[in-house]
């Protein structure tokens, strides 16, 4: 339940950057980070902490160019980190996987291609 809550928090104050105009970076590394402690898979953790500064690079580049683009850019990250979020609120370990694996998807599409396909 502790995980749940830094989990939650973490998706509010993520938000609360992102509605600020600000680039998150670090708060979004935290949220993905918070998922990953949650997921008790210690060699998830432990890739993601040897990656962070990385996985940091990527996630401030992505949110920069998210800043220059349309706001339904960051409207549709908000959308993606809520799905998860409901998806491990509802403890639905396989709709989480899918949730996330969809935004990382997403965020590769708008990193390298400028839009995300929602045909989905």
């Amino acid at each position: 339940e502790g995980q749940l809550a830094a989990i939650e928090v973490a998706v509010e104050r993520l938000e609360a950057i992102t509605f600020a105009g600000e680039v998150g970076a670090e708060a979004d590394l935290a949220l993905h980070l918070a998922i990953a402690e949650a997921s008790a898979n210690r060699y998830f953790v432990e890739t993601l902490e040897l990656l962070r500064e990385q996985i940091g690079f990527g996630m401030r580049l992505v949110r920069n160019l998210s800043l220059r683009r349309p706001s339904r850019w960051r409207e549709q990250v908000i959308a993606e980190h809520r799905a998860i979020l409901a998806a491990i609120q509802a403890c639905d370990a396989a709709g989480a996987e899918a949730a996330m694996a969809r935004h990382i998807q997403n965020t590769r599409e708008r990193m390298f291609e400028g839009e995300v396909n929602d045909e989905e």
